[in-house]
């Protein structure tokens, strides 16, 4: 039997990529289940452009994801 993830979250938390360094920002749009769906946008450019995607909570919350919540 899978365990239950327990994830907490806010769409006022940003997450970096590259564990933390950047350059790509992200928000969670929602979690639905077993995924989240985050917009992601790079944060070095004037005119940053805005994607969505989807990712496992699995995977989302585990060590290898990647992405990093900011502190505030």
């Amino acid at each position: 039997m899978e365990r239950a993830v327990k994830f907490e979250w806010s769409q006022e938390d940003r997450y970096m990529s590259n564990d933390g360094r950047g350059p790509v920002m992200a928000r969670i749009l929602c979690v639905d289940g077993k995924i989240v769906t985050l917009e992601k946008w790079n944060s070095k450019s004037q005119k940053p452009r805005k994607e969505t995607f989807r990712l496992s909570l699995k995977f989302f919350t585990s060590d290898r994801c990647g992405w990093s919540r900011l502190r505030s």
